[in-house]
């Protein structure tokens, strides 16, 4: 987001918080119910679970500052037009924020 000011960084992610929260959580139910189908190993759903529940720890409430080791975490690309972003996570969902 090279050339976007701090407060419209901040702005972004603020917005998508609650998303990537339903992101995360869609993918513990993934990953339980890869379990109990049979197709993960207890001690493989254990580490997913845990990397997934500090996930959620780092994506925290309300952001105050820019971060950008999270944005690279959780976000493939931000498309910047000129009256809104598209937000492109790397679980593939899209959020289009109008400014």
């Amino acid at each position: 987001m090279d050339g976007v000011s701090r407060t419209s960084k901040i702005a972004v992610i603020n917005i998508c918080i609650p998303r990537l929260k339903l992101e995360v959580f869609r993918d513990i139910n993934f990953v339980i119910g890869q379990f109990l189908n049979g197709n993960a190993t207890k001690e493989s759903t254990r580490q997913k679970i845990a990397e997934l529940e500090r996930t959620i720890a780092e994506i925290g409430g309300e952001a105050l500052e820019y971060e950008e080791a999270l944005v690279r975490k959780l976000i493939e690309r931000i498309t910047v037009y000129d009256d809104y972003y598209t937000v492109e996570f790397k679980s593939g969902i899209e959020i289009d924020v109008r400014l």
